[in-house]
């Protein structure tokens, strides 16, 4: 039996509903859509929750918004005949269909509809909407959740002191890595019995991925948890950048990203650990490069600064999306993050590092204009007598 059009097009709408948070336009945009179907007059989509905006009410409805929302607030939803979804619709008024969003013990909203007379197919639609936006209403409880156990959590690590933190980290850390090398041998010797199952193999590879993800989390952990013991030789910047800008050449071309170069020929070769100063160049310009999916201009610049002390600066600039300014005290706090696959310890460990130099670490951001990290290097004593053309 084919499916009607106008179910294909709901379905498409409902998926916006379960992406990140917006305006509201999804949401109308689904409920437009339903007031497309054959039968239906009018629509209202109503979320209950902080975030939820006004009501969503198009075309012919029988009472204002404001009460239909009110009446179906009241409406006993727990009561429903046995082997019935949560989203089970249920006439409210005479030819107007609703269904709860979320759990019928304690619902998060309502979908409803007013209809020129009820039919089986309008009852599966409207149950359809409000099990779809049950999941969006849900996502975003989750969404907010996670951001305030976040702010929960970095209060109580300034309680705890950066010692007991280090330690609550190193400790994950260990717990995580033997799991995840078994779970990572076992997807390995899976994927290699079934190599000639193509879904098969791209579930592993999945997991591969995945894995590789935990697996770099729990370095972080581990990087920010140990003591930073420098290794101190003689060395120039320029070799440093030079060598990263030529490994992450591939995936800079891959996105459509320029690479603008501009090192200063006066700075001086400095003393500092070849394998930490790499480890921070490498996540600022990893940083710099994600913040620029669709192409943009990674600009690295370096220059010598004789005030308040004499030092090296290394500036690594993008065209990207910048920070917005509420975020840019946070970005140095462990576990602050805003990406998906992130823990917020890179531009701690960052920090971390810089400052083990005797030197630091800054950032200017303006949303839409991109970004700049600072990172500044004391000069080497003697170094102005050494000077090189590089």
């Amino acid at each position: 039996m084919k499916t009607p059009e106008y179910h294909i097009d709901i379905c498409g709408y409902l998926s916006a509903c379960l992406g990140p948070a917006d305006d509201g336009s999804s949401w109308r945009n689904l409920g437009e859509a339903v007031l497309s179907v054959p039968g239906v007059r009018g629509v209202l989509l109503a979320a209950w929750d902080e975030e939820g905006g006004p009501p969503v009410a198009l075309g012919s409805l029988p009472r204002p918004a404001e009460e239909l929302a009110a009446l179906a607030r009241g409406v006993p939803w727990a009561r429903r005949r046995e082997g019935a979804p949560p989203s089970a619709a249920r006439e409210i008024l005479p030819g107007v269909l609703a269904a709860a969003l979320g759990d019928a013990a304690q619902p998060q909203g309502v979908a409803l509809v007013s209809l020129d007379e009820a039919e089986a197919r309008l009852t599966c639609v409207v149950e359809g909407v409000a099990a779809g936006l049950s999941v969006a209403v849900r996502r975003r409880q989750v969404e907010r959740d996670i951001l305030r156990l976040q702010d929960s959590l970095n209060e109580r690590m300034a309680q705890m002191g950066d010692s007991a933190v280090g330690q609550l980290a190193a400790s994950v850390a260990h717990e995580l890595r033997n799991p995840l090398s078994s779970i990572k041998g076992a997807a390995q010797y899976l994927r290699n019995e079934y190599h000639d199952q193509v879904t098969m193999r791209e579930f592993l590879d999945i997991i591969l991925e995945e894995v590789g993800v935990l697996a770099r989390i729990t370095t972080e952990f581990l990087d920010f948890a140990r003591p930073m013991h420098l290794n101190l030789k003689e060395g120039h910047l320029h070799d440093n950048i030079r060598k990263l800008l030529q490994v992450m050449k591939p995936q800079m071309a891959g996105q459509g990203i320029e690479a603008v170069v501009d090192l200063a020929p006066d700075v001086p070769p400095s003393t500092f650990d070849t394998q930490q100063i790499d480890h921070v160049l490498r996540n600022l310009v990893l940083n710099a490069v994600q913040a620029m999916p669709h192409g943009g201009a990674l600009m690295v610049r370096t220059r010598t600064v004789s005030a308040p002390l004499p030092g090296i600066e290394v500036s690594i600039s993008d065209t990207g999306r910048g920070i917005p300014p509420e975020d840019l005290d946070k970005l140095f706090t462990p576990f602050f993050t805003t990406k998906a696959k992130g823990v917020g310890l890179g531009l701690t460990i960052v920090q971390k590092i810089m400052e083990n130099h005797g030197g630091s670490v800054s950032v200017e951001s303006k949303p839409g204009s991109g970004s700049t990290f600072t990172i500044r290097l004391p000069g080497a004593p003697g170094a102005e007598n050494l000077r090189v053309g590089r």
